[in-house]
């Protein structure tokens, strides 16, 4: 990949359609930040969704095409222990549920 302002990703159906488009920019070397508007899990347009990247902005380049993952937001728990010296050593450990549960 390489850096471009003009980048867009596209959201692509099983069929092919554009459903939804957004900036994309260059992180590092095969990586780009992607932030598509708050999209609803029980969409079902969504659910068999495609990623395309379009370094200019309008040609997709097929040969960079990956499925889109959706994620339940999870829920924290209180971290454990509750309280830690400020000095600083301590594993605090903190629960969530579900944690990339639909990516398994």
């Amino acid at each position: 990949l390489i850096d471009s302002r003009d980048a867009i990703a596209k959201l692509l159906s099983p069929k092919g359609d554009v459903i939804g488009t957004a900036p994309a920019s260059f992180v590092a070397e095969k990586q780009l930040r992607i932030v598509f508007p708050s999209i609803s899990l029980g969409d079902e347009k969504f659910m068999q969704a495609l990623v395309e990247i379009a370094l200019d902005g309008q040609t997709s380049a097929p040969e960079i095409q990956s499925q889109l993952f959706l994620y339940s937001p999870p829920t924290f728990e209180a971290p454990n222990p509750l309280w830690v010296s400020a000095e600083g050593g301590a594993v605090v450990r903190i629960k969530a549920d579900p944690l990339f549960q639909s990516a398994a």
